[in-house]
This record gives C-alpha cells, structure tokens and sequence, in this order.
C-alpha cells in the first residue's frame, strides 16, 4: 500500500493532466485517505478541469471533514460540472459542512449562493445561523436563488421561517411563489395561518398558489 500510495502522489504531481486524473483514480479505487491534502490542492489549484473535476469526484468517495477547506473553495470553480461534484461531496460530509454553507450563501457569485442553498437542503439539518442565512436569501436579488432558498427551508422544516415563507408567496417570480407555497404545504398545521391569511391577499397569483397549497397540489 504504501508503494501505492507514493505511486499516486507522483501522479497527482505529474505534468501531465491525464495522469494526475489516473493518479487521482488510485486514490479512489484504493482508499487512499492519506493522499486527500493532495487531492485537496488539485481541486484547488490545478489549471484543468478534468483534474479538479475528478478530485471533487474522490473527495465525494470519502467524505472527510477534513477536506472541507479545499471543498468550500471548489464550491467557487468557475466550471458548473466541478461545481456539482463538490456540491455532492459537501453534501455527504453533512452537518460538519453546514458553517462553510452558511458563510457561502453571502458569496458574491449567485451560482456559489445557489449551490449552498441546495447542499443545506439536502443535508437536513440547520442551525440557528443557516435558518437566518436562508431567510434572508428569501431576498435575494436572484431569482433561481430565492427559489432555492424557499425549497431548502422547506426540506429542513423550518417553521420559524413562516414569515418570511409567506412573504415569498408574493414574490415576483413564479417558481418562487411555487416553492414557497409547496415548503408552507410540507410544513402541515403550523403555515395554516400564513396560508389562510394569503387566500385574501389583493394579489390574485398569490391567492392563487396558497389555494393550491391548501388544497395539497404541491
């Protein structure tokens, strides 16, 4: 194992790129876990995406908290697919990543905001400080990251959001005012109040889409 392993460092060393992705592979297929530092600065700092895309990929495999640093800052690749790949790692490393999800839904680039929206949804658990992050992101100049925000709040039964949930039952957008009413439906008696309430509200797209909150179309 250990000729493995220091097989694998070379390669992830390699200039060449195919190679760092085989060396990168080694990793993977033979859990080498004491090689992920160096898998961590090739998802940071390699200058091909096929390199950091594979590397998001092998820290997926392991799911060390340890590799959160590297995997916060792979959440900002300016690729999509590498994005998605660390999105689905950080989402298996769970509640540990939950703190560097929080910090990312204040990122300037709205596609990090909609990834840290989506992964805090999926990993089912928030603490006080992601529940305020996300309601505030019920605000967001981005549309698709309102959205977002309103669905993982929804995911994470968030019934300390139901003002501001309901609030988003007035959104400009469309798909918006979906999520927001599909996660007040997901949250059972408690958004009967916020429901209700939306039913006389002037706007009829928002008496609309609570009317089919209430009714379960969601």
């Amino acid at each position: 194992m250990t000729d493995a392993l220091g097989k694998a460092r070379a390669a992830l060393r390699d200039g060449d790129a195919q190679r760092r992705v085989g060396g990168l592979h080694l990793v993977q297929s033979l859990s080498l876990q004491t090689a992920l530092p160096e898998v961590g600065e090739r998802l940071r700092s390699d200058g091909d995406v096929s390199v950091r895309y594979q590397a998001a990929r092998t820290l997926g495999q392991f799911a060390d908290p340890d590799s959160l640093t590297a995997l916060l800052c792979g959440l900002r690749d300016e690729d999509m697919y590498v994005r998605v790949q660390v999105t689905s790692a950080l989402i298996r490393i769970g509640a540990p990543a939950v703190g560097g999800l929080t910090k990312a839904l204040a990122d300037a680039r709205p596609a990090v905001r909609r990834a840290a929206a989506k992964a805090l949804g999926k990993i089912g658990h928030a603490d006080a400080d992601a529940l305020q992050a996300l309601d505030a992101a019920l605000k967001d100049e981005d549309a698709a990251q309102r959205r977002f925000a309103a669905q993982a709040l929804g995911r994470l039964g968030a019934t300390e959001s139901l003002e501001t949930l309901g609030a988003a039952l007035r959104d400009p957008d469309a798909k918006v005012r979906d999520a927001a009413a599909t996660a007040l439906q997901g949250l059972g008696d408690a958004a009967l109040p916020t429901l209700y309430a939306a039913l006389d509200d002037p706007d009829p797209e928002t008496s609309f889409v609570a009317a089919r909150a209430l009714a379960g179309k969601f």
